[in-house]
């Protein structure tokens, strides 16, 4: 016997939350009237007028950052990608690094890291006389039970 499931539909809309606002638009609403009423605490110098022209400039900037989708996208998305446009270079320079210091012959060796030996070709005369007698030789292994 089939069991047959409800397939959730409707995945791409948002639930509401208040007044058939969405949670995100209740959001930007309440932090419109809060930057409002703060502009009109701070101002308490200017006239009623100009306080109140305020408040309703906070409130239009929340109302089109709740309401206003161009392209679908919200105003915030828009937003970031405007300024990661205007921070962003224009183009890409490409230029070798300079030489690490203490290097003379300008060769950069940084893929080896910084803990990485350098390695020095000298003759096989010279590798004898650096090392002292029996230093450098290696001595059989003998196993544990005696054999070899």
């Amino acid at each position: 016997m089939a069991i047959r499931r409800a397939v959730p539909t409707h995945l791409t809309l948002e639930d509401r939350a208040y007044l058939g606002l969405t949670a995100r638009q209740v959001v930007c609403l309440a932090l419109a009237a809060v930057a409002g009423y703060g502009l009109c605490l701070e101002g308490h110098a200017s006239p009623g007028p100009a306080r109140a022209a305020g408040f309703a400039a906070c409130l239009a900037v929340g109302a089109a950052f709740a309401f206003v989708r161009p392209l679908g996208r919200n105003l915030e998305d828009w937003l970031f990608v405007v300024a990661h446009y205007l921070l962003t270079p224009r183009y890409a320079l490409w230029r070798p690094r300079p030489p690490a210091a203490g290097r003379q012959d300008g060769a950069d060796h940084d893929w080896a890291g910084a803990a990485a030996p350098p390695i020095v070709w000298a003759p096989p005369a010279a590798r004898d006389a650096a090392v002292p007698s029996g230093a450098g030789r290696r001595r059989p292994v003998r196993s544990r039970a005696g054999v070899g």
